[in-house]
């Protein structure tokens, strides 16, 4: 028994020196994890932050069903699905809900398109809405995603919410794919031991593949040009298109309670200096875009945003989708009026 015993004590201090210095070697090339225990491996973490983990062959990464349906959510055609009083009528109005984390159901289940959801249920409109935003994601995946699964959709109303993901992630391919792949599946560490395991791993079987982004392009002229292929695509299809200006710290409000470290956020807003100008005079410029940066200016005393982008509480989610619902009221009036005929 004293032997069992002395063994396996043994064994912990040598699997406690190994993991302690594979740990340091990899903090001197800054690539350390969890010490012992890695934690974040745990798929429960990763879907209450994100609930996409796995690889879009198209996007770069994307909300997994089983991750979507562990957060209470329905998914269809790629996209939450939020049912309203479609069995109301012989066919609803199917409002389809491109964007970021800004939008996304996963990231935040009180972001706006699910107040649209309740003002339409309200005002007793027979209507399905698809939101099919994903933290990260930029105008030209938005256009992608469309283009893919317009045609399982059959939206009658197409609302890209964008703006706050342009200026540091605008191109086809993003810096988030490197990341997505460098945390996920290049650099994913076990659960015990990890820096130990991660170690020997890379060094007996030592990967070749290795992933890099794009280099950026104009993100005012990325924008632009996507938010004219996603217009020319509802006039091909025969849908309603609407772009909307997503207002952020620094153009929709001066006040944040700050939820990130200061050298992100003022990263963030010397990006929103360069790109929001020139933005609201596009959606100015056009009239299936809308800028949304005036939002919040009566409220000018309050903190509109906990960092960047992702607004407080509910009181200005609901905000933005009055203003939404607004705006696709015209053609909310008009399904009505066919729908009775």
């Amino acid at each position: 028994m004293k032997n069992t015993f002395f063994a396996l004590a043994v064994s912990g201090i040598l699997l406690l020196l190994l993991e302690t210095g594979s740990f340091i070697y990899l903090w001197s090339v800054d690539d350390q994890k969890k010490f012992l225990v890695n934690i974040e491996s745990s798929p429960q973490v990763f879907i209450d932050y994100f609930a996409f983990d796995q690889f879009d062959p198209l996007l770069g990464w994307s909300m997994s069903y089983d991750n979507v349906k562990a957060l209470g959510f329905e998914l269809y055609h790629n996209a939450v699905l939020l049912n309203g009083k479609e069995n109301s009528c012989d066919r609803p109005l199917v409002i389809y809900i491109s964007g970021g984390s800004a939008t996304d159901m996963t990231f935040d289940r009180d972001n706006w398109p699910k107040y649209l959801h309740e003002l339409l249920d309200e005002n007793q409109y027979c209507s399905k809405i698809y939101v099919g935003a994903v933290a990260g994601y930029n105008s030209g995946q938005e256009l992608l995603k469309i283009i893919r699964d317009r045609h399982k959709i059959e939206p009658d109303i197409h609302l890209s919410y964008s703006g706050a993901n342009e200026p540091t992630n605008a191109g086809y391919t993003t810096e988030y794919e490197h990341l997505f792949y460098t945390s996920n599946v290049e650099s994913q560490a076990p659960i015990f031991l990890p820096n130990t395991i991660y170690l020997l791993r890379n060094l007996l079987f030592p990967s070749e593949f290795n992933v890099k982004a794009f280099e950026q392009v104009d993100p005012i002229v990325f924008w632009e040009d996507n938010m004219k292929n996603m217009q020319a695509l509802s006039i091909q299809h025969k849908y309603f298109y609407i772009g909307l200006l997503q207002p952020v710290y620094g153009f929709g409000s001066e006040n944040s309670s700050g939820e990130i470290p200061e050298n992100i956020m003022n990263k963030h807003l010397k990006d929103y200096q360069s790109f929001y100008p020139a933005a609201m005079d596009i959606a100015d410029k056009y009239g299936y875009l809308y800028d949304l940066t005036a939002a919040f200016s009566h409220l000018s005393e309050e903190v509109i945003f906990k960092d960047d982008c992702h607004l407080m509480n509910s009181s200005y989610q609901k905000i933005i989708a009055k203003e939404v619902y607004q705006l696709i009221l015209p053609k909310l009036e008009k399904y009505k009026t066919e729908a009775k005929e």
